[in-house]
């Protein structure tokens, strides 16, 4: 029997998040290929001692703390350092989280609340209305199918009676994640997605939970909310892109 580090359990809930939202995921010649109908969403998990053709198959990497030495390789492959991707795991309880009094929260258990939990999540995230109008009916599809796994539970966050913010949280294997905070707009730097979370945590965490967890980008406005709540960085992953070619 394998027992697995801390770290490579936090992995693997954000993976179940990526198998059932966003692509499929492959192991295979010791990396795991994960692949997406949307670019953005495609790239591969360097593990350690794995094939050196993920180098040529893939144009995005995610370099993990356990994948071994990979450095030289991939600078000699045309690939640089981009982002950095944080693995969060909460260190304090959640109840002593901000919880603003005129937010209802509620969870989402038909099609039409989906349909509004979308809605808000792609207006949170997109302001752009062409790009918006592009990825609204993927979210939904995935949001939809999700909805029905009694692991994944959906919330979304009203002010008053206005629709205002959501998340959604994903039980796996004594990990609870948390995905997809988004707060509109008009609604934001008010407390409203911090209450949305502690509610949904509240309504959502199995009694066997053991770690709470979320992911964002380093360095970014989130993680400096997160810390804030009382999370830390578990483990950083730096995400390699191969470089554009050029003109010559």
């Amino acid at each position: 029997m394998i027992l697995l580090t801390q770290n490579q359990m936090l992995h693997r809930q954000h993976l179940c998040f990526i198998e059932t939202h966003r692509s499929t995921v492959e192991e295979h010649g010791g990396n795991l290929y994960v692949s997406s109908e949307k670019d953005q969403y495609t790239y591969a998990v360097l593990g350690e001692g794995g094939s050196d053709e993920v180098l040529q198959r893939c144009s995005a990497i995610h370099y993990l703390p356990w994948s071994g030495d990979w450095s030289a390789r991939l600078v000699s492959n045309g690939f640089e350092p981009k982002e950095i991707i944080d693995y969060m795991l909460l260190e304090r309880s959640y109840e002593n989280w901000r919880d603003t009094k005129n937010v209802n929260v509620r969870l989402a258990t038909t099609d039409d609340d989906i349909e509004l939990f979308t809605q808000i999540q792609g207006r949170s995230f997109i302001p752009d209305e062409t790009t918006y109008q592009t990825w609204y009916p993927w979210f939904l599809q995935k949001n939809l199918l999700n909805s029905k796994r009694p692991e994944q539970q959906f919330h979304i966050g009203f002010v008053g009676e206005r629709p205002a913010s959501t998340t959604f949280t994903i039980a796996f294997e004594g990990t609870l994640g948390i995905y997809a905070v988004g707060t509109l707009p008009e609604f934001r730097n008010r407390g409203v997605a911090c209450t949305v979370m502690k509610r949904a945590l509240e309504h959502a965490a199995p009694s066997d939970t053991t770690m709470i967890t979320l992911q964002t980008v380093g360095g970014s406005a989130a993680e400096r909310l997160y810390f804030n709540l009382g999370f830390s960085s578990a483990f950083l992953v730096q995400v390699y892109r191969k470089a554009e070619a050029t003109n010559s």
